[in-house]
């Protein structure tokens, strides 16, 4: 299947446009597999919508007829290039502007295919989606940021996990202009852009204190263009565009304070200067220096090449499953047969456990299916976590079931989805004792449907994990029958299993909250011991 199935995935071609507040961009890349894209086309135009939003309240006739020309040429290059899935969102500007469903038509019609305006919410995990693909990410807990025009998005995260999100009017366009700040700032202009920075930060602080946070990482051109400069002024040269550069909490400071008490003239001649951002630079700078009040005052920055545009390209990716899964299961599968390797090498008992367990699992799963309809990617998601649910041993057995999510969220699990990753690291978290939740440091942030699935997978590993409690063995098989109000699990036995059954019996009591049903576990004797 290996060179029909690339081949198949090399034509998958795929358009994402991001109708912004300071511009449109259209991407064209082609997928090839999970965070894998080759880029064919990135077009950019600067139309300042956000500015006139903030200023009228609405989008100009004459504003509107040049955004509509550049839909008009985008639909030129979607059609030359054969792409084969289009989509294009509107953010800040186009949400906020009273005559936006016009726009939508106009834009539309232009396009030929579907303009649709995106939530703050769902542009903050669009744009965290492709954050998390970018191979430096730091494996640890990362305040993500996107300054537009309109609206900034901060996301608190860690690889393959979204946690929270807000999105917020603090754009520097807008805060620019809805202030009416001098250039240079006077200290009235400071102290009401800071003003505006603790209101609407006030929440997220009390929820995140500043010690969770390692890293700060950039994804849009305003603060990227601050990460640059400060490490142009320490490098003696300016780096290429959407280099994966780091700068320190010092370097961000200074050159922030050097654009915030300079005049236009002195700070064009600053290394690394984008001209394109001088109206509201200063403003931006004043923003950056209070969402570094939000992390550890040692957390550096860094910037994430891929921002919105990228993230409609993943997710799209991410819902063509005939294009990826077998892609995905076939590279997740190499992933934990590594991790398996290495708990071997520490101690071979605990793979031969996972591969017992993984057995009984499944045999759970299969003869539950009338009451989980769980689909197969679900299926094989619990035999990966039957095989390194005990994968903390290997730092300690005390905590363990800790131990083994911090690993899971330490280390970039190749192949796999990221709610797959997160329900992933939640198994391996809650299959002793914790109650499955919502929000959890050591898994991340999940929905009410990630959260059911992994009720539903971390309950049937208790009771697997628990028939093999002795790793021994002990039981040979599980046999299953549904009944209106009970499920019986009849555990078959050639040796003594009175172990098993007590912790198989112990840790049945979330299934039976998953199941809304009564869960019997009895002994049944093979029939050598039936004999005797």
């Amino acid at each position: 299947m290996g060179s029909d199935f690339l081949l198949h995935l090399a034509i998958m071609r795929i358009a994402a446009i991001d109708c912004g507040s300071n511009s449109f961009h259209l991407l064209i890349a082609d997928a090839l597999g999970h965070d894998q894209m080759t880029v064919i086309e990135d077009d950019k135009t600067l139309l300042y919508l956000g500015a006139e939003v903030a200023s009228l309240g609405s989008i100009s006739p004459a504003s509107l007829l040049r955004a509509r020309r550049v839909m008009r040429h985008y639909k030129l290059l979607i059609t030359r290039h054969n792409v084969d899935v289009v989509h294009c969102v509107a953010t800040s500007a186009i949400r906020s502007a009273i005559n936006n469903s016009d726009v939508i038509d106009t834009l539309t019609k232009a396009l030929g295919h579907p303009v649709r305006v995106i939530s703050g919410d769902e542009e903050a995990q669009t744009i965290f989606r492709a954050i998390s693909a970018v191979s430096s990410l730091p494996e640890s807990r990362v305040l993500a940021c996107d300054m537009g025009g309109g609206s900034l998005e901060l996301m608190a995260g860690q690889r393959y996990g979204l946690e929270d999100s807000i999105s917020v009017s603090l754009g520097a366009s807008r805060v620019a202009r809805e202030l009416k700040v001098a250039d240079p700032l006077t200290a009235s202009d400071i102290d009401a852009i800071k003003q505006m920075c603790h209101k609407y930060f006030e929440s997220f602080s009390r929820q995140y204190p500043s010690d969770l946070f390692t890293h700060i990482v950039a994804s849009s051109g305003t603060l990227t263009t601050l990460i640059t400069m400060a490490r142009a002024q320490t490098d003696g040269y300016v780096s290429g565009p959407l280099s994966l550069l780091t700068a320190s909490a010092d370097e961000i400071t200074l050159v922030c304070e050097q654009i915030i008490n300079s005049n236009p003239d002195d700070r064009r001649n600053l290394l690394g200067y984008d001209n394109t951002r001088d109206e509201f630079i200063a403003t931006a700078a004043v923003i950056a220096l209070e969402i570094a009040q939000l992390v550890s005052p040692l957390a550096s920055w860094m910037i994430s090449p891929y921002a919105l545009r990228e993230g409609i390209i993943f997710r799209a990716m991410d819902e063509a499953d005939e294009y990826l899964i077998p892609h995905q299961s076939a590279v997740a599968q190499r992933t934990v047969v590594d991790l398996e390797r290495r708990m071997n090498a520490i101690d071979d008992s605990l793979t031969r456990h996972g591969q017992r367990v993984h057995q009984l699992a499944l045999n759970l799963f299969d003869s539950l299916t009338p009451l989980h309809k769980l689909s197969l990617n679900d299926r094989t998601l619990l035999g990966f976590a039957a095989r390194l649910h005990d994968i903390g041993e290997m730092i300690n057995h005390s905590k363990h079931d800790q131990h083994g999510a911090y690993i899971l969220s330490s280390i970039p699990l190749t192949g796999f989805a990221p709610d797959d990753a997160m329900i992933l690291r939640g198994i391996v978290r809650w299959h002793r004792t914790r109650d499955p939740k919502q929000k959890d440091r050591f898994v991340g942030r999940m929905s009410d449907i990630e959260l059911e699935r992994a009720r539903w997978l971390t309950a049937m590993l208790r009771v697997a994990d628990g028939a093999d409690a002795g790793k021994s063995d002990a039981i040979d098989t599980l046999s299953i029958s549904l009944n209106p109000d009970i499920i019986f699990i009849r555990c078959r036995s050639s040796k003594d299993c009175e172990l098993e059954m007590y912790s198989a019996r112990r840790k049945r009591r979330l299934l039976e909250s998953v199941a809304h049903r009564d869960v019997v576990i009895e002994r049944e004797l093979s029939d050598s011991m039936a004999q005797d």
